[in-house]
């Protein structure tokens, strides 16, 4: 074993493979030889230029996990074993059920998958002796679905191709791709169906990807109907995500994700396009690194004090009161935009960032290398602050001018909220980036009135050395079962076939160091010229180019 799980040691280098896919199908890297995935598939690169799958996994992290998992190898092997035994089975087995949807011609009659006019989410608001609340019911219908066909993908391929997984995820893609028209939502609900779409598209186009370009249904077995599903994305999904939602918080950054998931599943290059600039803006308006200066960016507009504000969620007179004024607010290195609101919320906004710049990177877009120093300091800040804050205390200044952390909370509210909220934050999946593949550590971020050095080493290694992925490990709709996707993924396979029986063979052997300027991060910037084949890149061909990496300063 690698990395975390094989001692937690901080910052192991990445194993360069190089992946360069021609007409031929010839994968290249480490010892010669073709590199054999499941059933042969082999990575495709479409007419415009996208590499499938690549929607948050390729097939080189796909057949990375299921040869970790043959081999025994942890944490995938016992993480494996539970999603695919008795704790599993609810969600494995899970049908689509359309009762707790709307019919989209009646809106009060439940709907029907058989109705001509389709189903759609009732995305409002209820009033419940608690407050103002989603309508739980449809909310956890679709979270329970989504996340059934998402593992039912993962499963078909970890398995080896076992088809009753394949024809389980395809159940309810096809269920969708039939019968789901969207969602009802207005200004008068706070336009939560903008949410809702991010957060399905987060999940369910990554299974819809797996299966379209892993899977070949056997004779009388039920095909994908990828035009059905492709024809829902654009009417249900499209017209809620292009503009990345109405409010810039976590709903932009899954908005963000969403939309760059339905664009590769689609194909379309102008919606893509249209992720990468949401990303761009968003990223360092969200997380506030102090080289932005005394305040962070803005996608907003309005005054200093809208922006304090904003960032202390409201939890000061100043922000409530008719003439609004700048409730004083202090802003740390690597604090997010959500903060002070609450672990769930800002570790879901962080989530986002994270997911679409792993997608972006199996496209050949480095969004994690242009904005690196601010991804590494964010995670690291919420992660020193979810292990040590119990311990320590709250920093020095933390969330200044927002009442709700000295005491002045009119309404009682208690804090710390959720500090162990942190699912959704995609961290295994930015430590396999940074750390596993290229070789980083995140190191501490210096907090006002704590330690310069955090007690365990690196906090993002220790973070992810006390937790692990199982059944329930699903958070917030944005994250699902990372430790078994990506821990110790890397960048991929090595070129070793497998034996006749279709089980992995032995683990390759590290490669030789490439020659100088002959492998980028993780191969993926090669480029390679063979006679008669157009250039192409190692993973695809795009027309956005990276803007360059920052200097790594903390």
């Amino acid at each position: 074993m690698r990395g975390l799980w094989a001692g937690l040691v901080a910052g192991v280098a990445a194993v360069g493979v190089v992946v360069v896919i021609l007409g031929s199908g010839l994968i290249a890297g480490g010892s010669a030889g073709r590199a054999a995935y499941l059933d042969g598939d082999q990575p495709t690169i479409s007419a415009a230029g996208f590499t499938h799958p690549g929607v948050f996994l390729g097939l080189p992290q796909l057949e990375a996990v299921r040869r970790r998992i043959a081999a025994g190898e942890e944490p995938q092997a016992s993480i494996y074993s539970e999603l695919t035994g008795p704790s599993g089975a609810s969600l494995v087995n899970r049908r689509p059920v359309w009762s707790v949807y709307a019919d989209a011609h009646d809106l009060s009659a439940p709907c029907a998958p058989e109705s001509p006019q389709g189903c759609v989410m009732d995305a409002g608001y209820v009033t419940t002796p608690g407050g103002r609340q989603h309508t739980d019911a449809a909310k956890e219908n679709m979270s329970t679905q989504i996340d059934s066909a998402y593992l039912n993908a993962l499963l078909y391929y970890y398995s080896g191709g076992k088809e009753v997984y394949a024809q389980n995820a395809i159940r309810m893609l096809n269920a969708y791709g039939h019968s789901f028209r969207g969602f009802t939502s207005t200004p008068a609900n706070n336009h939560s169906g903008d949410l809702f779409a991010g957060w399905m598209a987060e999940t369910l186009v990554r299974a819809a990807e797996i299966i379209r370009y892993t899977y070949t249904p056997s004779s009388g077995s039920t095909a994908f109907d990828v035009s059905a599903f492709e024809s829902m994305l654009r009417t249900a999904f499209v017209p809620r995500l292009e503009n990345g939602g109405p409010d810039v918080n976590n709903w932009r950054t899954s908005a963000t994700d969403g939309l760059m998931n339905v664009a590769v599943f689609l194909d379309d290059r102008g919606l893509y396009d249209q992720a990468l600039s949401l990303w761009r803006d968003v990223t360092p308006s969200y997380i506030y690194l102090a080289s932005d200066g005394p305040r962070p960016a803005s996608l907003m507009g309005g005054s200093a004090a809208d922006l304090d504000c904003r960032w202390a969620h409201d939890y000061s007179a100043h922000c409530t009161s008719n003439s609004k004024t700048a409730p004083g607010m202090t802003y740390q290195n690597g604090q997010n935009m959500e903060i002070c609101r609450d672990m769930w919320h800002s570790s879901a906004g962080v989530g986002g960032i994270v997911n679409a710049a792993e997608t972006a990177s199996l496209q050949g877009d480095d969004l994690y290398g242009e904005q690196r120093t601010r991804i590494m300091t964010g995670i690291s800040y919420m992660l020193q602050l979810s292990q040590s804050i119990s311990a320590s205390g709250y920093p020095h200044d933390f969330c200044a001018g927002a009442a709700k952390y000295h005491g002045e909370d009119p309404a009682g509210n208690a804090f710390p909220t959720q500090w162990d909220a942190t699912a959704p934050l995609s961290a295994v999946v930015a430590y396999n980036h940074y750390a596993t593949q290229d070789g980083l550590a995140f190191p501490t971020v210096s907090i006002p009135g704590w330690s310069d050095t955090y007690p365990g080493g690196d906090p993002v290694a220790a973070y992810i050395a006390a937790h692990r992925s199982g059944p329930t490990d699903v958070e917030g709709y944005v994250t699902a079962w990372q430790v078994l996707t990506h821990a110790d993924v890397g960048s991929g396979i090595g070129p070793t076939p497998p034996t006749g029986d279709g089980s992995p063979g032995p683990t390759p052997a590290t490669p030789s160091p490439s020659p100088s300027g002959a492998v980028g991060r993780a191969g993926r910037r090669r480029r390679t010229k063979t006679p008669g084949l157009p250039e192409v890149s190692s993973l695809s061909q795009h027309s956005v180019r990276p803007k360059g990496l920052e200097p790594l300063t903390f």
